[in-house]
């Protein structure tokens, strides 16, 4: 039985010795990297330009109520803002509407917020920014 075992260790090590492996030149492995580094590269300036990026001087609809730059947001910008929240986070005109407080039904008033017919309470439009990675909302707690 020892004898076997080692003749089958043997034909194992024997097989492994025998295998070759095709390794690409090394002028194939470093395009492979540079292209590796390149989409690296475009990926982080994605994250940096589309997702963390804010804009330079920050819209006066953005701000917050308190502070003496605020302005109402207006039609066209509500109706960019809504629209991309449904693209963007994949929902529904129903699930937005719900999400801000206002009647699915129909989605009439959502629908009158894109025309421009009606706009969003200073809640309903903090609440899109949010939604929509606009701004950040921090909680600061008392302890």
């Amino acid at each position: 039985m020892k004898n076997s075992e080692n003749e089958s260790n043997e034909l194992s090590v024997e097989a492994i010795k025998n295998l070759s492996f095709d390794v690409p030149a090394i002028e194939i492995q470093k395009a492979r990297a540079a292209e590796i580094d390149l989409k690296l590269e475009q990926a982080t300036s994605h994250i940096l330009n589309e997702v963390l990026e804010r804009p330079k001087v920050i819209p006066a609809s953005w701000l917050d109520s308190g502070n003496p730059n605020y302005t109402a947001p207006g039609a066209e910008e509500v109706a960019i803002l809504i629209n991309s929240i449904i693209k963007n986070q994949n929902v529904t005109k129903a699930d937005l509407a719900r999400l801000i407080g206002v009647s699915p039904k129909h989605n009439r008033t959502l629908n009158a917020m894109i025309k421009g017919v009606s706009f969003p309470t200073y809640s309903q439009w903090r609440l899109l920014l949010v939604l929509s990675g606009k701004i950040t909302v921090l909680r600061i707690e008392n302890k």
